[in-house]
């Protein structure tokens, strides 16, 4: 972990001494921190199966499920994030600490999902594509084609 945060430019230039605890001493922001663990263990609803982030627009779940084969592939487009889409500068950062912060926040949502419905499995996970890390959670088992 530490080499990751050394791989950070701003905190390079600072040097070794400047570690999480210090950086949040000095130059955090509390409404930042809240933000960011909000965005971590997100509520979830249920809407024609499918368990998606809340506040999700139900008639796009309903759209989706009219045009793709599975639930599961339902969820994983309604429950996503592109990391540079929340977090802007993060595409000047090495793709390790971008990669880092999404399986984070992917284990987040896995555990939040799990928590709210326990009799479920689900699968969460951080992945590069062409805009980023992007993390998505879904059922591991969606009920099959809608």
């Amino acid at each position: 972990m530490a080499d990751i945060w050394q791989q950070i430019p701003k905190i390079s230039e600072y040097g070794t001494w400047m570690d999480p605890k210090t950086y949040l001493r000095n130059l955090g922001d509390p409404v930042t921190a809240v933000a960011i663990a909000l965005l971590q263990k997100p509520r979830f609803e249920e809407v024609e199966g499918c368990v998606i982030l809340a506040g999700s627009d139900h008639d796009n779940v309903r759209d989706w499920l009219r045009q793709l084969p599975d639930r599961q592939s339902v969820e994983e487009v309604v429950n996503h994030v592109h990391l540079w889409d929340i977090l802007p500068g993060l595409d000047s950062m090495p793709t390790v600490v971008a990669l880092t912060l999404g399986e984070w926040l992917a284990w987040g949502w896995e555990r939040a999902a799990s928590e709210q419905y326990p009799d479920r499995e689900f699968r969460a996970e951080a992945r590069e594509g062409d805009y980023g890390v992007e993390v998505t959670v879904s059922q591991a088992h969606a009920g099959g084609s809608v």
